[in-house]
């Protein structure tokens, strides 16, 4: 899920790849979800709060993403920022 994350993108990602990586973006979810209690049992020794900001990323996943998304494939395709008025793809 995360290869290449922090990576220069621009020279990764296309976005046929971004698309087949929302397409599974669902597996992330499920992990983030499986490792929950491992991450809330070691956020009860060490207080590092790792497990809130899981459910943050799953949030994020599940949110504001798609949005985020349609502007860098804009991006991809364009090699610029969109303006109001431009027509953004679906992820």
């Amino acid at each position: 899920m995360f290869s290449a994350y922090c990576c220069d993108g621009d020279d990764h990602w296309t976005p046929e790849t971004v698309r087949e990586w929302w397409r599974d973006r669902a597996r992330g979810t499920a992990y983030l979800a499986a490792r929950r209690p491992v991450w809330e049992a070691d956020d009860e020794k060490s207080g590092q709060g790792t497990a809130a900001a899981a459910e943050a990323c799953a949030a994020y996943l599940d949110g504001e993403l798609a949005a985020h998304l349609r502007a860098y494939l804009f991006w991809l395709d364009e090699r610029r920022s969109p303006a109001a008025a431009d027509r953004l793809p679906q992820p």
